[in-house]
């Protein structure tokens, strides 16, 4: 390994502006979506007949462009309403991080009254009353709330919510318009039917990308986040190729993007090419692994630490067995049955771990060494 300095970093010059491949509104704007950002048109088009829209659901797996489509279209929307003198507000609420009605209210009154102090917490019904109030003294204002990740919210609280949220223009004569944005295809199993009613639910879905359309979205961050020459087609055209045949997710294939990037700072190649995008991918399978086996119980941490350190690349269940017994012993645990076994030998497959086959009772693996050693300290250290 090479000793780094601070100057080596500023010499090697590989991004020139890395925020670029993580903002949501990229200075190029967002690319494609044409069909899904016309469909937001449409519904959000009676704002500039001074009108409030029904409920909007724009659902979609993550990284498909949902929430970047949104603030795009709105700050657009926003432009054209000031023209013609009408009052807008826009509020912007992440309900992974807000998950309660009362601090999702109380959020809302700190974007919309900034000047005003409120504090860190209310209990709900002061934070409903304090909303009405507002709401009621701008009655004449085109209120746009955006709730992304409106699942969290919904799983943690229930629908009440929207149901508030759904009949307080009938009930103030407001103008709120509200989007929901939402991971899960299947957020209406979350929805009462009396809600989902009240909202006159509009559903707009967004496809995850193909790999045409993640190739276009990479190159046009590149243009603005590394320096000229940095990225090969190649690294271009094979990480959008891998993401495309996962799950489509253009986050992910940023991400990739900028592991190479750092990588290079640290190489003496001076191209992101196939073999930078090779380690990149190592890299982040490593982080994915060390995430899931911090999240695994005492149990399943010894029986992938056994596998690992006997560094087979099979096993039968029987042999396993007693080297997972050594493994507790050594570690003064008390070992689980072999039935217990064969259930945390399915987990670790179900993970990508193993490969594991219930009916001829056979584990196999294959791992880098290089992650197999990384993977057995990390472990070590956890048990």
């Amino acid at each position: 390994m090479i000793k780094l300095s601070f100057s080596d970093i500023a010499r090697k010059r590989v991004f020139k502006d890395r925020d670029e491949l993580f903002s949501l509104i990229p200075k190029k704007g967002i690319i494609g979506r044409i069909e899904e950002k016309n469909n937001l048109v449409m519904e959000l088009s009676p704002l500039l007949l001074n009108s409030s829209t029904r409920g909007i659901f724009v659902q979609g797996s993550p990284g498909t462009g949902k929430t970047s489509c949104i603030l795009e279209l709105l700050d657009e929307l926003g432009t054209e309403l000031k023209r013609q003198k009408l009052n807008f507000s826009k509020v912007y609420i992440n309900c992974s991080e807000n998950r309660k009605e009362s601090t999702i209210l109380l959020e809302c009154l700190k974007q919309l009254n900034p000047s005003k102090k409120y504090p860190k917490t209310w209990v709900k019904s002061k934070a409903i009353d304090e909303f009405y109030a507002y709401v009621k003294s701008h009655k004449d204002t085109l209120i746009t709330i955006i709730l992304d990740e409106v699942d969290f919210v919904l799983k943690t609280e229930g629908d009440d919510i929207l149901y508030r949220l759904s009949r307080i223009n009938s009930y103030l004569k407001s103008k709120i318009n509200v989007l929901y944005i939402s991971n899960d295809e299947n957020i209406s199993k979350y929805i009462k039917r009396k809600t989902i009613s009240s909202l006159g639910r509009v559903k707009i879905s967004f496809l995850p990308y193909d790999e045409e359309e993640l190739k276009d979205i990479l190159k046009s961050r590149i243009k603005f986040a590394f320096n000229k020459n940095i990225v090969t087609v190649s690294a271009v055209n094979k990480i959008s190729e891998i993401e495309a045949n996962k799950s489509g997710d253009a986050r992910k294939a940023l991400t990739v993007l900028d592991h190479c990037g750092k990588i290079l700072m640290t190489s003496k190649s001076n191209k992101i090419d196939l073999n930078v995008v090779e380690e990149a991918y190592r890299l982040i399978e490593m982080e994915d692994q060390e995430d899931l086996i911090d999240q695994m119980n005492l149990h399943d941490k010894v029986t992938y630490f056994t596998i690992l350190r006997k560094n087979k690349k099979e096993y039968d269940l029987e042999s396993l067995f007693n080297f997972y017994k050594d493994s507790c012993s050594f570690y003064d645990i008390m070992p689980k049955t072999k039935r217990s076994l064969s259930l945390i030998l399915k987990k670790l497959e179900k993970d990508d771990f193993i490969d594991y086959n219930a009916r001829s009772k056979v584990v196999k693996i294959s791992i880098d060494n290089i992650l197999r050693k990384k993977m057995i300290k990390r472990i070590r250290d956890l048990i």
